[in-house]
């Protein structure tokens, strides 16, 4: 027989087993929290995108919609590979020189900074073009009408999610890119509904179009000075701005050409980069906001800019305005 030394922490245990364990036996059950409704990281709160405009566009309402925005400030509408693209123009930041100025960035995107928010609003007809870099991943598409439809979100580098909306209608898609930390997408769904009041405003015309035979033309597109121009604007260090005002009186393409004396730089270059529709009208009073952008690079040394037109209907390209300085 084992010593009684050696046999003491066996009987201990068997002496404290029941204690132990006593209160695991009769402890209540506590019933779980109720489950909460969690909003995916990958998608924003739904938005609403009833408004079906979009989906309602005639052949005649879009020609009259392309024209409205080939003479609007607010936008530039421009030939792609695949048909054109109108991006939305914002205004210059408070205390720069384009401040309160209608101008469009290299890429089209614009900033808010209170709070900070990146985006960008085009209007594509024909194919919508396949330039969508990184947001390419975050695409959501839907047809117009859709009512609490959320958008797919994706993280950033940073703090920030970036969203790519996609409203497919009739001949036309309205794409609306933004990037901040807002998962609501409040600035998606704000620019979703203002630009479908502009097209509805512009097809309210239509009446005005079919009695007079005029397009009712955007109030804006009132040059300083009331004469055609043409201007470059430092942007920095990043390059210039190109700004003109010209009315060709006939529907074509308006673009620049960069001179250094005699000799024309970089034309093909500056031509892509500054191509647009242009704006018209039978008024010789009124002119048109012609806005590129021209990269650091392109304007090495003393240059001076001007405003070339295509016309639409075959006829020879003639220039609009030259700089005097």
């Amino acid at each position: 027989m084992k010593p009684l030394s050696r046999r003491l922490p066996l009987l201990s245990t068997l002496i404290l087993w029941p204690h132990l364990t006593a209160g695991c036996v009769s402890a209540p059950k506590t019933a779980p929290p109720p489950a909460q409704a969690v909003v995916p990281a990958e998608e924003s709160l739904p938005l609403d995108l009833g408004d079906e405009v979009l989906a309602k566009l005639q052949p005649e309402d879009i020609r009259l919609l392309q024209r409205h925005l080939a003479g609007s400030a607010r936008w530039r509408l421009a030939p792609t590979a695949t048909g054109l693209t109108a991006v939305l123009r914002t205004e210059g930041e408070e205390g720069s020189p384009l401040a309160g100025k209608l101008r469009i960035s290299p890429d089209g995107f614009a900033f808010l900074h209170q709070p900070w928010r990146r985006y960008r609003v085009r209007l594509h007809f024909g194919k919508a073009p396949a330039d969508l870099g990184e947001y390419a991943k975050s695409v959501t598409e839907t047809a117009p009408g859709s009512i609490g439809q959320p958008i797919s979100l994706r993280s950033t580098a940073g703090p920030d999610l970036a969203s790519c909306l996609r409203v497919v209608g009739r001949d036309v898609t309205l794409e609306i890119i933004e990037e901040s930390m807002d998962r609501s997408r409040e600035m998606t769904g704000r620019l979703f509904r203002e630009t479908c009041d502009e097209i509805k405003k512009v097809l309210a015309g239509r009446e005005r179009v079919t009695r007079r035979g005029a397009v009712p033309l955007p109030a804006d597109g009132i040059p300083p000075g009331g004469k055609p121009s043409v201007t470059l604007q430092r942007d920095g260090a990043r390059g210039f701005h190109l700004v003109g005002w010209a009315n060709p009186g006939e529907k074509g393409t308006v673009y620049a050409r960069l001179l250094s004396g005699s000799k024309v730089v970089d034309a093909a270059r500056v031509r892509e980069q500054t191509s647009e529709v242009a704006g018209w009208s039978g008024d010789r009073k009124r002119h048109f906001l012609v806005n590129g952008y021209v990269p650091t690079s392109t304007n090495k040394g003393s240059v001076k800019p001007e405003l070339w037109f295509k016309p639409a209907s075959g006829k020879p390209e003639r220039r609009l305005v030259r700089a005097d300085r």
